[in-house]
């Protein structure tokens, strides 16, 4: 039979540690010595670690929180970091994998170091680039390479259209050539009876900094030869490409830019052409009718063939308004040939009423078209006399008698010319017979009275047109 001892409490002799009794079971107070424990320990907390001996079994820490880093040792599992946030960079060491930046933001310039891969810069925003297509920058800037060291960049001149010496007009263009609607610019026309009008307009607004253009118009709706040529162009001296090199191991590239637009959509033409038209590059542009359009075409290098670099035609840059089949070529090329245009491509001449107008016009050397070039105007008018002069004021003179009825009065022209230029005295009154150039050279000529009168007024026209 077993024995049975009730107490409600047991106290140590020393007074330390007491067993208590309540309906709930035992309540140990003071240091408890035990070889074994069983039973749950759900209950059990602030137990000191080193009291926690042996392997524990593997448990969950989901509800693990502010755990010290020091209380954290050995290899940790691999773990996802999506959800780690505020991660400061001293607490992250060693080499990191290789990671997307798609979604990186504000990331501070002090904070990108070594040298960056090769990227494409299409989208970089926010990096000192301004308006129409020019680079804000200050201070020192070092380069490897300019587009280009010659001023001025432009070989076109009067490429806005402004100046117009001649003052004829609307000039109609069948089968004459050497037609100028303004200076420097040159119509020509070979096919029968087709036509068209060409005239320089002023332009009220436009939107995109144009006062001045030439305009074209078709008279009928022609059918073009093979053998037809119709195009607008400018000749250009040898001197202004020598920067080029063209037909040498060193050639450079061109970008030819300009501002059109037409009547008529579709894919239109054009084309540089050496001296002897032996040598063509046609290109083509693409607009949308009644559309002002600014166009950008680079020209590569051409290493082989011949290229005045003299006083004689350098280049030609041609503007093909209705050319036959034997007249064009494969665009985007050199050929040899004599192409002023892109086989395929639009020809207003077959359109009555068609229209095709053009401003800002700028060839240049390197492979980017830069902001089309503003000139003083009185700069332009110097590089226009160059190659025409009309004055149109009468000369009233008295002449100096040198030999008997032989009276003379010297002329300078207020720019240079190109060459001795061809002379047309107009508008003559004389006191003689009449007044003849005499003696000229590009700096001028005297005015010859032949007869016994002294005194004579009269008016020039200076040509060395190419």
């Amino acid at each position: 039979m077993a024995s049975e001892i009730r107490v409600n409490k047991i106290t140590h002799t020393t007074g330390v540690g007491t067993i208590t009794t309540n309906a709930d079971g035992i309540v140990v107070t003071g240091i408890v010595s035990a070889t074994v424990y069983t039973g749950s320990g759900a209950n059990l907390t602030n137990l000191p670690a080193a009291n926690i001996t042996g392997t524990l079994p593997a448990i969950s820490a989901a509800n693990l929180t502010s755990i010290p880093a020091a209380n954290i040792t050995g290899t940790l599992p691999a773990i996802s970091a999506a959800n780690l946030t505020n991660v400061p960079a001293a607490n992250i060491t060693g080499t990191l994998p290789a990671i997307s930046a798609a979604n990186l933001t504000n990331v501070p310039a002090a904070n990108i170091t070594g040298t960056l891969p090769a990227i494409d810069g299409s989208a970089l925003t926010g990096v000192g680039i301004g308006t129409a297509d020019s680079i804000n920058t200050s201070g020192i800037i070092t380069a490897t390479a300019v587009v280009s060291d010659f001023q001025p960049r432009n070989m076109i001149i009067n490429g806005a259209m402004q100046i117009n010496a001649r003052q004829q007009g609307t000039l109609t263009i069948n089968s004459s050539s050497g037609q100028y609607p303004c200076d420097r610019w040159v119509s020509r026309g070979e096919g029968g009876s087709k036509a068209f009008t060409i005239e320089k307009t002023s332009i009220a607004s436009s939107g995109r900094g144009i006062r001045n253009s030439v305009k074209v118009v078709s008279s009928q709706a022609a059918s073009v030869d093979s053998n037809d040529i119709f195009n607008f162009r400018q000749k250009i001296e040898g001197f202004n490409i020598q920067r080029l090199n063209l037909g040498e191991s060193g050639c450079a590239s061109m970008a030819l830019s300009f501002t059109v637009r037409s009547s008529v959509a579709g894919t239109h033409s054009g084309a540089i052409q050496n001296e002897s038209q032996n040598l063509s590059y046609p290109f083509t542009y693409t607009l949308v009718a009644n559309t002002w359009k600014d166009v950008k075409i680079t020209i590569p290098p051409i290493t082989s063939g011949s290229f005045n670099e003299g006083t004689g035609i350098g280049l030609i840059l041609v503007f093909d308004l209705g050319s036959g089949n034997n007249f064009r070529g494969t665009a985007n090329q050199w050929n040899s040939a004599q192409d002023e245009g892109a086989t395929g491509a639009v020809r207003i001449l077959e359109t009555n009423g068609a229209t095709w107008e053009i401003s800002k016009v700028q060839l240049e050397e390197g492979t980017i078209a830069t902001p089309f070039e503003k000139r003083l105007v009185s700069d332009e008018v110097k590089e226009c006399e160059r190659y025409y002069q009309r004055y149109g004021a009468g000369r009233q003179q008295w002449m100096t008698n040198v030999n008997g009825s032989d009276h003379r009065k010297m002329v300078y022209f207020p720019t240079t010319m190109r060459v001795a230029p061809s002379m047309n005295l107009y508008d003559q009154s004389v006191d003689g017979s009449s007044v003849s150039a005499q003696g000229v050279t590009p700096n001028g000529y005297y005015c010859r009275l032949n007869g016994n009168g002294r005194h004579a007024s009269w008016k020039h026209e200076a040509n060395a047109e190419l």
